[in-house]
């Protein structure tokens, strides 16, 4: 009886000890991804999301800067390539119409698109695929920034809450 109760206390004190190490570790991997989460806020900065334009044959970054530069006239903006540090379509399922993410020079011209973008939307007069002379037939085009994973969660739970609670604002 001695030894296995030996055995048994022996057992006990192993497993709380790896209970320890097991909090230690989720506490740490918790940290580790706040601070991925601070770092991609960060590098998403300068990135501006461009929701609703179709792919197009021949798509390629040249062609995908000049649909940025189109929206800039429309917003009454003067954007050059220059100001455009990247421009892409993440990868993804093919059947459904990708975001184009634009990364930019700096914080404050994508907070002049944000403006502009939301000014021209409050006149009436919403920003399409007319108003960047796309074929086809004419589509709202939305703009946002560009949230991280994380980000686009909350959001979505937020509008999620106010819907089924009924609230406006």
């Amino acid at each position: 009886m001695e030894f296995l109760s030996a055995k048994y206390d022996n057992l006990f004190k192993e497993l709380e000890i790896l209970k320890n190490e097991r909090k230690n570790y989720n506490d740490n991997i918790l940290e580790l991804k706040n601070e991925i989460e601070v770092l991609e806020r960060s590098s998403n900065a300068t990135k501006l999301e461009i929701r609703n334009i179709s792919k197009f044959e021949n798509e390629n970054k040249k062609s995908l800067s000049q649909i940025v530069i189109d929206i800039g006239q429309s917003l009454k903006l003067d954007i050059k390539g220059s100001d455009i540090r990247d421009v892409y379509r993440p990868f993804g399922k093919s059947d459904v119409v990708r975001p184009i993410i634009v990364d930019l020079n700096s914080v404050i011209l994508k907070n002049d698109i944000v403006q502009s973008y939301r000014k021209l939307n409050k006149s009436g007069d919403k920003l399409n695929s007319s108003h960047i002379k796309m074929k086809g037939p004419t589509k709202l085009i939305f703009i946002s920034e560009c949230l991280t994973f994380e980000g686009k969660k909350i959001f979505y739970s937020a509008r999620d809450f106010c819907r089924t609670n009924q609230f406006k604002f």
